[in-house]
């Protein structure tokens, strides 16, 4: 059996024997989300190589260490260390360790928005661990690069990814790597409308976390079940879920999924009409994600803030929020909020007579939600510039009339209820007004929507 070269000093009896078992214990606790601990140990073990002068142990550690800070959220400091190694290696002769670094690194690059050089990193990861027959670092490298995809809402190039790093952690098997996987796909299925099909990716998720003690795994499953009870209306579940996933994260001191559950826990208040306590936690997270340099938080809670403010009738407000969260979505290519944050400023837009430019906005987010298969956004889209068109003459009420009833498909109760508030509004009789009561108190009793409660409360 070969042994690769970076890995010889963790098998010698001689010498390096005690670094063999502090290393194995670093790295079961790290496997365990017990980073703190870990990180202790590695910057340990890093002072004691150091003195021994010796790269070639010291080169694997950093690499862990490394591998621990980010996932703390200190991407700073870990990726000079990250560098480091890489140069190590590749100075060294030891290419098919090279890979590993890379990994990372690209993760680094993944964390604070930057796609494109994360992508580069991913890809010659797959290069030099293929050649070096690295089943796992190949594996971890096309899962990236498929939630890379499935962020710039690539769905279909996303799943051909993920289904890549999934079959290769098959064939290792590597149970964690699995579980990762199956939570990967049930985004991809969540975001394409998908919801059972998800919810039974999660499930997968969340039962192999269990199973093999993976808390930062687990993290991510409950965060990904309370998507699920968001879209079934269960405000109550989805919270519990998003506050589990919460006090994981700050017990692992992850500080990137703490920013991500703050968020969420946002947009709960907010469907439940807790606004005060929403905004708080918008606030919050964007202050870790601001620390965090991560550009994809930014934007997201700059859209969030943006919508709490049109929620609270200050659409001066919320089109100022907007225009800071809009660059960062549009850079980073993340279609479903740079999608949804379009249609929002059209709103605003509207609401506040720039007609013109409520149009662009909303002809925007229209061909990014075709694009990427969003058929509510698409709807929602068409509604609203039946309604510019006809205030501004373009259209006459016949016109907008027929254009808003061809949404009407469908068992979507959601959409009857903004179809008939949209005719309301369009024609303003009593007729519509009473429909359009009748299909919002009908959606309420299932979606208790603070949203729809707001809509409710216009049509009086």
């Amino acid at each position: 059996m070969l042994i690769k070269p970076r890995l010889l000093w963790l098998v010698m009896a001689e010498g390096h024997y005690p670094f063999y078992l502090i290393n194995l214990k670093a790295r079961l606790l790290m496997s365990v989300g017990q980073w703190q601990e870990s990180e202790r140990l590695y910057r340990g073990m890093l002072a004691a190589l150091d003195r021994l002068e010796d790269g070639l142990p010291a080169a694997t550690v950093k690499n862990q260490l490394g591998y621990v800070l980010l996932q703390k959220g200190e991407g700073k400091e870990a990726l000079p260390l990250l560098e480091e190694v890489y140069r190590h290696d590749l100075e060294n002769g030891y290419e098919e360790e090279a890979a590993k670094p890379l990994l990372n690194m690209g993760n680094i690059h993944k964390n604070i928005g930057d796609y494109t050089r994360a992508l580069e990193h991913y890809r010659l990861a797959v290069e030099l661990g293929q050649g070096n027959g690295d089943l796992e670092t190949v594996a971890l490298a096309w899962g990236n690069i498929g939630l890379v995809e499935w962020y710039r809402g690539e769905y279909e190039e996303a799943l051909g990814s993920v289904e890549r790093a999934m079959a290769l952690a098959r064939e290792s098997g590597n149970i964690q790597q699995i579980g990762i996987a199956h939570g990967t796909i049930g985004n991809i299925q969540y975001s394409t409308g998908r919801f059972r099909e998800a919810l039974e990716s999660y499930r997968r998720q969340m039962e192999i976390a269990r199973n093999i003690g993976d808390k930062y795994s687990l993290r991510v499953a409950l965060n990904n079940m309370g998507a699920i009870h968001d879209v079934r209306g269960e405000y109550a579940e989805e919270k519990e879920c998003f506050l589990l996933s919460l006090e994981i994260a700050r017990q692992l001191g992850n500080r990137a999924g703490e920013r991500v559950v703050l968020g969420n826990l946002g947009g709960v208040c907010v469907n439940t009409g807790e606004l005060e306590a929403a905004g708080d936690y918008f606030r919050k997270s964007l202050e870790l994600a601001e620390d965090l340099g991560d550009r994809r938080g930014i934007g997201i809670t700059f859209y969030n803030l943006g919508l709490l403010a049109s929620m609270g009738g200050d659409h001066r407000g919320a089109l100022s929020l907007f225009s800071r969260a809009l660059p960062v979505l549009e850079e980073l290519k993340a279609k479903d909020f740079w999608c949804l944050c379009l249609l929002r400023r059209s709103e605003a837009e509207f609401a506040t007579g720039e007609r013109v430019q409520a149009i662009n906005s909303a002809e925007k987010a229209l061909t990014i939600a075709m694009e990427v298969n969003q058929g509510e956004a698409a709807c929602q889209a068409r509604i609203l510039l039946a309604l510019i068109e006809h205030r501004i003459g373009r259209a006459d009420t016949e016109e907008a009339k027929a254009k808003i009833l061809a949404e009407l498909q469908g068992d979507d109760e959601a959409l009857k209820a903004r179809v008939r508030v949209a005719l309301f509004r369009l024609t303003d009789s009593e007729e519509n007004r009473g429909e359009a009561r009748a299909a919002l108190t009908k959606l309420l009793e299932t979606t208790p929507k603070h949203e729809y409660r707001l809509m409710l409360d216009s049509l009086i």
